[in-house]
């Protein structure tokens, strides 16, 4: 009888571990940063996607080094692989050789590149801003616009960077709401945010006419919500803090998306965080800032 239980606790044993071992393996989160300077990054979500498409690489095999300036023979490699561009020919860049010019020749032979002068591409240079507005342009299907979108643009690169805005793939940069920055060199992570906007593998921004980011600017050069955003978030409207709160107002993803926020609150303009704060206030009152209003008198 003894030895009868015996062997049935053994096969119900047995049953078990083998239950646990035909368990779908754990994995990380889903939120784990396929890079570790990345993680917690407002960049974070457009790099894990260029990464998971074969788009993009890292710097090493464990950082993707967001910040710095990406080289005009790593955008073009970025754009080859996003279209599965091939080249049949040399483009007859002098200056080309190596892991990107297979890459620069596709993007030559497809139009969507002249170089930087006769003959040359400059793949070791930086790359502007402006610059990478026209790769993007020419390689991807963007807005018609007529409107002038930012105050600081002009000449060769300036119906690419309005059609860009007119996408929902720039909202400009950080200088101010009304500013492009076209001459300032463009970032790695930068790249990855544009360009996984523009692939749609995360959400773009709401686009805000020029003139309607004039009138915010003046009507509202300094309001409440500077100062709340100051205290919050040190005004940085562009910052994720890595621990669920997000842009200048701090968001809540719940928060943001209950006042009909789309995306990341730290992806959209000042402006637009602005207007859902307003929202988010009318709803709840300023106890939705709880230590900050408290701070500054407005409860």
């Amino acid at each position: 009888m003894l030895l009868r239980h015996a062997r049935r606790s053994v096969t119900i044993l047995l049953a078990a571990l083998l239950a646990l071992l035909t368990l779908p393996a754990l994995t990380t989160t889903a939120d784990a940063a396929t890079f570790r300077d990345t993680a917690g990054s407002v960049y974070q979500e457009a790099v894990d996607a260029l990464a998971a498409e074969g788009i993009i690489k890292g710097c090493t095999e464990d950082d993707f080094c967001p910040n710095r300036p990406i080289l005009r023979g790593q955008m073009a490699t970025m754009i080859a692989r996003a279209l599965d561009l091939e080249a049949t020919r040399s483009a007859g860049f002098r200056d080309v050789s190596g892991v990107h010019e297979s890459s620069i020749d596709a993007l030559a032979e497809a139009g969507i590149t002249k170089g930087c002068a006769t003959g040359r591409f400059c793949p070791t240079s930086s790359t502007t801003r402006a610059e990478m507005a026209s790769f993007i342009d020419r390689a991807f299907s963007t807005t018609s616009t007529s409107d002038t979108w930012f105050v600081d643009t002009s000449g060769t690169h300036a119906g690419a960077i309005d059609r860009l805005a007119a996408s929902g793939i720039t909202a400009g940069c950080a200088t101010a709401d009304t500013h492009f920055c076209p001459g300032q060199s463009v970032l790695r992570g930068q790249v990855a945010l544009f360009l996984a906007r523009t692939l749609e593998l995360v959400p773009r921004v709401e686009p805000v006419r020029l003139a309607d980011r004039e009138a915010a600017a003046r009507t509202s050069s300094r309001t409440v919500w500077d100062d709340l955003a100051r205290c919050e978030s040190g005004e940085n409207w562009s910052i994720n803090t890595g621990n669920g709160y997000y842009g200048g107002l701090q968001f809540t993803l719940s928060s943001w998306r209950g006042v009909g926020g789309s995306g990341y609150p730290h992806h959209h303009s000042r402006a637009e965080q602005i207007k859902r704060g307003e929202r988010l206030q009318a709803q709840q009152g300023w106890g939705a800032w709880p230590h900050c209003s408290r701070k500054l008198g407005l409860r």
